[in-house]
C-alpha cells in the first residue's frame, strides 16, 4: 500500500496519508515510511 501511495502521489499533490496505528512490536510503519522517503525525495506527505 506504501510503495503504491508513493508511485501514485508525490508532494506537488494535495493529499495527506493518515496512518492509524498502536505500538506493538511488529509495528514497522515508521522505518518503512522512513526508506520509501529515503528512496523518493518526492515520496508525499504523511502524517506519521
Amino acid at each position: 500500500m506504501l510503495k503504491a501511495y508513493g508511485k501514485a502521489f508525490n508532494l506537488s499533490d494535495d493529499v495527506t496519508l493518515i496512518i492509524k496505528t498502536f505500538n506493538n512490536p511488529h509495528n514497522t510503519i515508521k522505518q518503512s515510511l522512513d526508506a520509501l522517503k529515503k528512496d523518493n525525495v518526492n515520496f508525499s506527505r504523511n502524517n506519521n
